[in-house]
């Protein structure tokens, strides 16, 4: 009788899990590089004997370029070793902006805004002689006033 680890082997190793297997392989791939270079990787993926890296950050791309064949042979003796990846004979990356990019605007526009109330009493005296500038200070005056209005119903409320 087969032990349970053997049957999930022979499961595995079906072509229907091709994929999954190779998803699985290069996550392990992306480990074994060093930290310089992990931390920017988003995702990577195969496609046509090629293996697409997704990368945070265009600062990344400078990284790829100088250690490309530390990562080329990393990836030959890693082929030979487990016998996954194979047929993969280029690495290649490119900057993943859409949702990185996305989640930091959204984390920044569910952030609340401090407010710390209007801090003029809006009593200075009006030195303008330009009748324009003039009536500018004296909106900026009243948008003052209203601001300390708005500020004492919300501190009584």
């Amino acid at each position: 009788m087969k032990s349970a680890s053997e049957v999930l082997g022979h499961v595995l190793e079906s072509p229907l899990f091709e994929k999954m297997n190779d998803y699985r392989a290069i996550a392990y791939f992306i480990r074994l590089m060093p930290p310089s270079i992990k931390m920017g990787i988003a995702f990577g993926y195969r496609k046509n004997n090629v293996l697409f890296f997704a990368l945070k950050r265009s600062g990344f791309q400078q990284e790829f370029y100088n250690k490309n064949n530390v990562l080329n042979q990393m990836l030959k003796k890693y082929q030979e070793e487990k016998g996954v990846l194979v047929g993969v004979d280029k690495i290649q990356t490119f900057v993943k902006r859409s949702l990185y990019q996305e989640e930091i605007k959204k984390n920044a526009a569910n952030k609340p805004t401090q407010n710390y109330g209007e801090l003029s009493a809006g009593t200075f005296e009006n030195l303008a002689t330009v009748e324009k500038i003039h009536e500018i200070f004296e909106e900026i005056r009243e948008i003052i006033l209203r601001n300390k209005e708005r500020d004492a119903q919300e501190a009584s409320d």
